[in-house]
Parts: C-alpha cells; sequence; structure tokens
C-alpha cells in the first residue's frame, strides 16, 4: 500500500456564514457548484484535516479543525444547489489576526499584508506538530509509552489518530484502483466497503500513535474477523508521522497473531 502525505484544507469564512445553523449539526463550509468553486476541494477523503477561518471581536481570528465525512448537496442560501461540507470537530483555537497571518500555521489563508485572501480553499502541506498543542497533545512527548495507540489517548488525540488513518488507508487502496465507500456510521463491524473488480473487502482500520499495533477492538468487530470472509484489519502504525505504516490482516490471520485482552467489563446492577 502507498504511504502518501495529504495537504491541510483552509476554508476562508471571513463573512462568518453560519453553517450549522442553515445546513444542520457538523456542516463546515459550503461552495458552489460551479465555475471556481465548483473545482475546488473536489474528492475529499473522509478523515482528511479541515480548518475554517472564521473572524472574530476586536480583530481575532477563530479557526477551527474538523475531520471530513462527507460531501451533500443541498439548496444553498440563494436557493441554487450547494456542495456542503459535514465533518467531526476537533478543536478550536482563536488568535489575532496580525498574529496568524503571520503563522506557519495558518498563513495559507492570508496575504502578505496580513488580509484574507481572495477565495475560499487553500491548501498547505502541514505536519501533526504543526497542529494546535491542543490538538496533537506534543507530537514528541517523552511520558508516551510504546504501546499508545488507538482509543488510549484523550478524546482530541483519538479523533485525530483515527482520522489520519482512515485517511491513509482510504487513498491506498484508490491508488490501488479499488473504489471505496465509508460505512462508519453505520456501525456494522468495520470502517470502510472497497470493491475492486468483483472482490470486495469489508476494512476495519486502526489508527496508532506509536509504532507497535497495539488497540482496541469491540467485540462486533472481533464478530467479524471470526465470521465475515470479506473482512480484513489494516493497523496504521505512527499514524501522526510524516511516515505511517500500513499493516494489512485478514480476519483469520487477525485471530491467529493478536491475543485479546478484556480491559473494561459492562456492569449491571442484579434485580
Amino acid at each position: 500500500m502507498s504511504k502518501r502525505r495529504t495537504p491541510v484544507y483552509y476554508f476562508n469564512n471571513c463573512h462568518n456564514f453560519d453553517h450549522v445553523g442553515f445546513y444542520g449539526a457538523g456542516a463546515f463550509f459550503d461552495l458552489g457548484t460551479t465555475g471556481r468553486q465548483g473545482n475546488q476541494a473536489r474528492n475529499l477523503c473522509p478523515g482528511q484535516v479541515c480548518v475554517v477561518g472564521s473572524l472574530s471581536s476586536e480583530n481575532r481570528v477563530v479557526f477551527k479543525w474538523y475531520s471530513f465525512e462527507r460531501e451533500t448537496p443541498l439548496p444553498g442560501a440563494g436557493g441554487m444547489l450547494t456542495r456542503v461540507f459535514f465533518g467531526t470537530f476537533l478543536v478550536s483555537e482563536e488568535l489575532k489576526k496580525s498574529k496568524a497571518a503571520s503563522s506557519a500555521r495558518y498563513s495559507a489563508l492570508f496575504k502578505n499584508t496580513g488580509d484574507f485572501k481572495q477565495g475560499s480553499v487553500f491548501q498547505k502541506d502541514l505536519p501533526p506538530n504543526g497542529w494546535p498543542v491542543s490538538a496533537r497533545n506534543v507530537e514528541a512527548s517523552s511520558t508516551k509509552t510504546a504501546k499508545g495507540g488507538a482509543g488510549f489517548g484523550d478524546p482530541i488525540e483519538n479523533k485525530l489518530v483515527e482520522s489520519a488513518a482512515i485517511r491513509e488507508v482510504v487513498r491506498a487502496y484508490e491508488h490501488d484502483g479499488w473504489s471505496v465507500h465509508s460505512v462508519e456510521r453505520d456501525k456494522c463491524g468495520f470502517d470502510l466497503e472497497c470493491q475492486k473488480d468483483r472482490v470486495i473487502e469489508n476494512v476495519e482500520v486502526k489508527g496508532i500513535r506509536a509504532s507497535e499495533p497495539c488497540f482496541n477492538i469491540t467485540a462486533g468487530e472481533v464478530e467479524q474477523a471470526r465470521k465475515n470472509t470479506k473482512f480484513v484489519l489494516v493497523a496504521v502504525t505512527s499514524a501522526l508521522s510524516a511516515t505511517p505504516i500500513l499493516t494489512k490482516y485478514s480476519g483469520a490471520e487477525f485471530c491467529r497473531q493478536f491475543d485479546l485482552s478484556p480491559i473494561q467489563y459492562r456492569a449491571i446492577l442484579r434485580s
């Protein structure tokens, strides 16, 4: 599988349009279907990191970070069909406009004069150690154990690791000629349904921040590994690094090579 980096997408919301209020929960931006906007931010993969910049009070700018989930055509404010982007909110950061314009993290949205650029979407290659500290939890933290991985960090970190892993796996499959459909919302025991010619794979993705493949897995996912002949698990280690590693296991290989250890129990009051 190929391992490529994807730039962060920056969206200019300097007019402070309320996307959630207009389109519903999870909406973070919209673009036209024709002209220049019609060609921007096309074919984003689930997990793509997106940043929306909006003006705040006293010449400050709020930057909201999202993990892209889907693009949906909906009627816009003018009644015309609009491409609406939905995602999972990750973290927010507010800076003075002048500081934001001169920062490596957000300069993609600004001119040399410190004003917002004209245009809606911009890209910049920004490695995870350039993300807000509250989003990345200090990339080189020496307190991380070798087994730090999927499900073991705080909620924000887990979302970032999961998003990065999903993005890498989707791109790897598509690069190899597969069509990919996300079924994460369906809670069916795997994340992606991938097809190439007549071959179908039900892919469960596990993103791990560390280099050792140690992760949480649900009972439903284990059941898929044991009984679903189409099931595969892709472990993405060093998921937030510049060189994540993708390792693929069939259901049988997973059951044979991994030990399963209980880490919690469900307690139900006796009647």
